[in-house]
């Protein structure tokens, strides 16, 4: 099966939330996370996009950053299993964009 993958410049999401998402995969190999995770040897992440998974819960706690929100529902929006944040990537116009 072919799936699609929503790739993501590191530009379309801040500083502080790339911090995040790095604590995000540590957690994840713990199991602990608030999202799955997954470091992209070198410079990004990988991560599995579900519609369900932001629970009204995790969505009114403050831990997850606001950007990723929109580039996580741009993902579900384009009906895209996963997503790929890269340094490489091109920049999504449509998404706020970060100068670090």
């Amino acid at each position: 099966m072919i799936e699609k993958i929503l790739t993501v410049s590191t530009a379309n999401i801040s500083k502080q939330t790339a911090e995040w998402l790095e604590e995000q995969a540590k957690l994840s190999d713990k199991g602990t996370m608030d999202v799955s995770v997954y470091e992209k040897s070198g410079d990004g992440w990988f991560i599995p996009v579900n519609e369900r998974v932001f629970t009204d819960e995790i969505k009114s706690g403050q831990s997850i950053p606001v950007e990723f929100f929109d580039v996580y529902n741009y993902a579900v929006t384009h009906h895209c299993p996963w997503m790929m944040i890269a340094r490489e990537a091109d920049v999504i116009e449509e998404l706020p964009q970060y100068e670090w």
